[in-house]
């Protein structure tokens, strides 16, 4: 209600049009429109008017609900749950406009007294003489009148009833910007004393600075609606044409701007609250037509001429600009025009080699650049699940065929990448080696020998020969696959690692037979890529084992001490020799730079010594009996 009738008819024509779904208003939008307006349901039967919060009469409810049946045909009212129903009372006297009559109506003197100002004053504010007629509300004309009356140098212009009555005229000048204050009274004040001049005329340099400053179409809603609200006040003098030197001239001007503020004004609020993308695409899937879509090579999903969002993958988002329903009315349209597409991707996807599917750092798995999939925790470290990535709006078939594909996919990467250790046991072995393999692939292909002592015990030599060929090495420290010390497979059992125990964003340790600085990495990492972890530093489990053979070259009763060229027989620095002496179970001795140590072993338990039976126990029976067999 409070546009200009230009940006008001505007906003209309867009909601006949059904280019918009919804239309903000004040009951009042019906009245001069005759709008296309067929049910009006209320929502609630209080208002504010502007005082407190009260009960709807009936006249209003019945004013309201008029706004419907005014175009080509009956309307029809009623409640929404919240507001409840209308009893058959007032119901009736909606339908044939039959009120309780008004007690009392609002009134002000008519007849005016110019002789003064006071006088003028006195007149306005003198009090009805009937019961039925209750004195009106202070009206803004009556604020302007004390408020100027209260100038001096205005009110000593005011010497004959004529300039009273030309004070009282410029005191209706309307304030469409509602403020009420001293910018409005000064306005009215610069017009009088203009009009009370030596020309008897508005200044015209006055009027194109004033009107100049309005005409401008910048600025956001609230900058353009205070400047139309400005410029109608201009119109409205504009046609007084006993005050202006050409009245037509400036009908003229004022008019243009107008128009050009309320154009301005319409396209901001269009701007800021409707998404003409979303709304010619609603209404061609409200009506089913078959909608013209393509995708780019960029990826940029384009629906009857419309960007609407973009295709990454078998995933559709909405242009960034969308939110909420647009949104949501365009993934709808992007899936309903995008089925032959989605249907053709799918085709490809399933038809890719396994080098067109890459496995990311971070476990996702890219096609085409896009993410399709990602894995996620599985019954095993080598056995994880691939989790499909599509849109919500997709058939499930769909996300059932892309999972099929990079479960396949997965199957056959992780034995081409990590070898025997996710491949088959070897046919034949027996159940020790069988239990060695698992707890291997638990690990990530890398133990101590001292934790698969009851393994090795049990295996026999076609065991070893058999793991020996499925690329096992039987260390005498470590047991291990030497194919996983490599970068790839390390990376790789790193991922799958993170990928159990639900981490995100870990990232590989760097592929290298020594590591400092390991405080930061997740406890149980290095283990599973094939390090040994001793002093904040970590050695792999080849260098280890290379050291303990380094070891065993020395001369018989030679001291392990911590010798350079011991080290360099391992193939470590210097600075780690410590590190994997202590992994391999050495002390340093008691002297500096002395001789190394093997750390004793845990003690043995000692045997129980059971007590003599208790000759009177009822088991000792048992005793004689078998002492007799």
């Amino acid at each position: 209600g409070a546009l200009s009738p230009r940006t008001r008819n505007a906003q209309v024509e867009m909601f006949q049009a059904g280019e918009v779904d919804y239309l903000v208003a004040t009951d009042a939008i019906g009245m001069g429109l005759n709008m296309d307006v067929t049910h009006i349901a209320f929502s609630d039967l209080v208002k504010f008017d502007g005082r407190m919060r009260r009960r709807l009469s009936p006249a209003e409810i019945g004013q309201i609900a008029g706004r419907a049946g005014r175009h080509m045909q009956d309307g029809t009212f009623g409640t929404t749950a919240n507001a409840g129903e209308f009893d058959a009372d007032l119901i009736e006297a909606i339908e044939s406009h039959s009120f309780d009559p008004l007690p009392f109506v609002f009134w002000r003197n008519p007849k005016l007294s110019f002789d003064t100002v006071d006088a003028l004053i006195q007149s306005l504010a003198l009090p009805p003489s009937s019961p039925d007629l209750a004195p009106a509300r202070e009206a803004e004309d009556f604020r302007t009148l004390a408020a100027l009356s209260r100038q001096p140098g205005l009110r000593a212009r005011l010497d004959d009833p004529a300039t009273v009555a030309l004070l009282w005229e410029c005191c209706q000048i309307p304030d469409f910007r509602k403020i009420l204050g001293e910018a409005h009274n000064s306005l009215v004040s610069r017009i009088f004393m203009d009009l009370t001049g030596s020309k008897g005329r508005i200044s015209p340099a006055w009027i194109e600075r004033q009107v100049s400053r309005i005409d401008r179409t910048t600025g956001d809603i609230g900058a353009l609606a205070g400047r139309i609200a400005d410029i109608r006040t201009w119109t409205y003098v504009s046609y007084r044409s006993d005050w202006l030197d050409e009245p037509l001239h400036w009908q003229e001007r004022t008019r243009r701007i107008e128009d050009r503020l309320s154009d301005a004004l319409h396209e901001r609020l269009t701007e800021r609250f409707v998404d003409k993308r979303t709304a010619i695409l609603v209404k061609r899937l409200r009506s089913k037509q078959e909608l013209e879509a393509a995708v780019m090579e960029s990826g940029e999903v384009v629906v009857e001429g419309i960007a609407i969002g973009r295709m990454d993958g078998f995933r559709f988002a909405a242009a960034p600009a969308a939110s909420g329903e647009d949104a949501r009315a365009m993934r709808n349209a992007g899936w309903r025009a995008l089925r032959p597409a989605i249907e053709e991707r799918l085709a490809l996807l399933e038809a890719a080699k396994p080098k067109a599917i890459k496995l990311q750092p971070g476990g996702e798995l890219r096609w085409r650049g896009a993410v399709i999939g990602r894995l996620v925790k599985g019954d095993h470290l080598l056995k994880p699940r691939v989790r499909p990535v599509v849109g919500d709006g997709l058939d499930p078939s769909v996300r059932n065929r892309v999972a099929a594909k990079l479960d396949s996919w997965l199957a056959a990467y992780l034995p081409f990448r990590l070898g025997a250790i996710a491949g088959p046991a070897p046919e034949g072995i027996g159940g020790q080696a069988r239990a060695l393999l698992y707890r291997l692939g638990e690990a990530g292909g890398h133990l101590p020998r001292r934790s698969l002592r009851t393994e090795i015990g049990g295996l026999a030599r076609a065991d070893r020969k058999a793991l020996a060929a499925h690329g096992v090495k039987l260390g005498a420290q470590r047991i291990y696959y030497p194919d996983l010390v490599r970068p790839r497979p390390q990376a790789l059992l790193a991922l799958l690692w993170a990928v159990y125990r639900g981490l995100e964003g870990l990232e590989p340790p760097p592929f290298a037979a020594c590591l400092d600085g390991i405080g930061e990495l997740p406890r149980g990492l290095l283990p599973a890529c094939g390090y040994v972890v001793a002093q904040d530093k970590a050695v792999r489990a080849d260098r280890i084992e290379a050291l303990w053979r380094a070891i065993k070259r020395l001369p018989e009763g030679a001291a392990v001490t911590a010798d350079p060229a011991l080290a360099e027989a391992a193939g470590i620095p210097d600075t780690y020799l410590a590190p994997a002496l202590y992994g391999l179970g050495y002390r340093p001795g008691p002297e500096a730079g002395g001789a190394w140590r093997k750390a004793a072993g845990r003690p043995r338990k000692r045997k129980d010594v059971r007590p003599p039976p208790n000759p009177c126990s009822p088991f000792a029976i048992l005793r004689e009996l078998t002492a007799s067999r």
